[in-house]
């Protein structure tokens, strides 16, 4: 009784702790830096206002199923009061820019953190207290899970109705019956209504009826047949209906989304293996480890008990399907591993269980087994939990982009010179008319940007838009995006003199990054500013040597854990030039 109440509150702490970590910062780099995929955000705006973003790219709005963004539809986003007082105004309007991502973040971050007891859940199936604690806690302080829990994408939810999916296929065994295999059931459908990967839920629930026996005989076995219905159901109302393409003869649409054949070329091992000791290495490690104390105890032919094999043939039915597809997918990428983060941290759980076996033997004491436990338990949550304050700590400090706005605020007078900012460069700080008119004539600033988007809709004279006072807008000149896609530097070239004829900047703020450092025209425009300016301030998050690489923000980040530990914020260099007059 003393051991249960004692994992149950650290159940309590870790779960609240998970909590704490994912509905805190939700507006991060918002509303000037978004996610790439802004699908549900899109398809939740659609849906409470019938405003299509972008009529032209249609894409995002069949990314996702829309049951997510469905949800957050019937939260009315929050309005700017009229009368804020003016030193207020900026902060209100930035807030209400990011609104539309902030409601959808923090669904996914209530639903994100539900992992964290559903993985304890699991664990206390298969794994002694000590275990599945520890399991528990390696999903909480998961940098992977934490960094997706917090963006306005489905992976984090999904993998929590999944997980959900699963544990209600394992009480199938304990007690099978018609009313928990339609949950079952049921769960599955909702895997599948929030990301399309929830079809992979079904696997084990095929595994559970096999292994489920009622009276010695199974259910019946149209179930299987039944279950489809739901699942049939969840596609019918929640996935978009994209519009045919064109028979290409190699590719499979389905919702949104197109699947080349040539990319099941098995490349994606390699890239879960990256990610993963690129976003939780010590994880990784013990995860190993714990499959190694797994083939050991196999080869040893120790006893495991009929209910803990069981549970783990449905947990595999579910997890080697899984694995192997994203595996021999070529185009996987790091959000992909969110609904395998539990049951690496159950590995990782059971070498931190076996270890203390080791170090603390049966035939010890009471108080030299919980001591020398608790010792383990605390070195193997060490290094996670100071990657995770390092974390915090960056995630809070204003990003570069913010801080090349206090500059511009700190040495440049409101309404008075001319500034050219890198495309698709949005900094936090009001736009005066004339930038917002020179802004609308590109498509992909003007809609992709949330800060953009919501100006034009709100401070333009077309829109009816509020007056600002002058005192609080700056001449921010965003360059047009086809100077970042244009293929060689000799028309990139034309473009660039026709803005800076046309703008006739006195400061240029470039962004050096990854992202814009491989592209002709923008490399034309570096040298440029080279030529003809002088560099008065260089604004990083990291070291000079990172800012080639793809920044600190949102995904796919390599060496996350070892650029976290040194970094000051997130988002990508910038370099601030006053050009010389010609």
């Amino acid at each position: 009784m003393r051991i249960e109440r004692t994992a149950l509150l650290w159940l309590l702490a870790v779960t609240s702790l998970a909590f704490a970590l994912r509905l805190s910062g939700l507006d991060k780099l918002l509303p000037h830096i978004e996610e790439a995929d802004p699908g549900l955000v899109w398809q939740e705006r659609l849906m409470r206002t019938d405003t299509v973003v972008d009529p032209v790219a249609h894409k995002p709005y069949l990314a996702y199923p829309t049951l997510l963004a469905r949800t957050v539809a019937y939260i009315s986003p929050p309005q700017v009061d009229a009368d804020t007082p003016s030193a207020q105004l900026l902060e209100q309007h930035l807030a209400a820019a990011s609104s539309d991502f902030v409601r959808v973040r923090t669904l996914i971050a209530l639903l994100s953190s539900l992992l964290i007891p559903l993985t304890w859940f699991l664990a206390r199936r298969v794994l002694e207290p000590v275990g599945a604690l520890a399991a528990s806690a390696f999903v909480a302080l998961s940098l992977l899970h934490l960094l997706f829990s917090q963006q306005a994408r489905p992976h984090g939810a999904h993998a929590t109705v999944a997980l959900g999916a699963v544990l209600a296929q394992i009480a199938l065994l304990r007690k099978p019956s018609l009313a928990r295999f339609a949950v079952a059931a049921l769960l599955c459908a909702l895997a599948i209504a929030c990301l399309h990967t929830g079809v992979f839920t079904l696997a084990p629930l095929l595994v559970a009826w096999w292994l489920a026996r009622r009276d010695g005989r199974r259910l019946p076995w149209w179930l299987n047949v039944a279950a489809l219905v739901p699942c049939a159901a969840a596609v019918w109302f929640f996935y978009p209906r994209a519009p045919r393409m064109e028979d290409q003869g190699d590719t499979v649409e389905w919702g949104g989304h197109t699947l080349h054949f040539d990319k099941l070329d098995g490349s994606g091992f390699r890239t879960v293996a990256t990610v993963m000791w690129n976003y939780d290495p010590v994880l990784s490690v013990l995860a190993i480890l714990g499959v190694a104390f797994a083939v050991a105890r196999c080869i040893l032919a120790e006893p495991i008990d009929r209910e803990r094999r069981q549970v783990s043939l449905v947990a595999l039915g579910y997890v080697l399907p899984y694995t192997i597809a994203i595996g021999v997918f070529g185009e996987t990428v790091d959000r992909f591993l969110m609904p395998l983060v539990p049951y690496f941290a159950l590995l990782a759980g059971y070498a931190v269980q076996r270890l203390c076996d080791r170090f603390a033997p049966a035939h010890a004491s009471v108080t030299v087994r919980a001591g020398a436990s608790t010792l383990i338990v605390a070195l193997a949550l060490a290094v996670p939990s100071h990657v995770i304050a390092r974390y915090v700590a960056v995630r809070g400090a204003p990003d570069t982009y913010e801080r090349a706005a206090a500059w511009v605020r700190a040495n440049i007078a409101p309404n008075a010179n001319n500034v050219l900012l890198s495309p698709r460069m949005v900094l936090p700080l009001f736009h005066d008319e004339s930038a917002l008119a020179f802004v609308q004539r590109d498509r992909t600033t003007s809609t992709q940007r949330a800060w953009m988007r919501y100006q034009l809709e709100h401070f333009t004279p077309a829109a009816n838009g509020a007056a600002l006072p002058l005192s609080q807008r700056w001449k921010l000149f965003v360059a047009p995006t086809k100077v970042a896609v244009a293929k060689d530097r000799e028309s990139a070239r034309g473009v660039l003199d026709a803005v800076f004829d046309e703008v006739q900047p006195e400061y240029v703020l470039f962004e050096d990054s990854r992202y814009m450092g491989g592209r002709p025209g923008v490399q034309e425009m570096h040298e440029m500013l080279a030529a003809r300016g002088e560099l008065v301030a260089t604004i990083r998050g990291e070291s000079a040597g990172e800012c080639g690489e793809p920044p600190i923000d949102y995904q796919e980040i390599p060496d996350f854990v070892k650029r976290l530990l040194k970094a000051e914020c997130f988002g990508p260099c910038v370099e601030i030039y006053r050009l010389k007059k010609r």
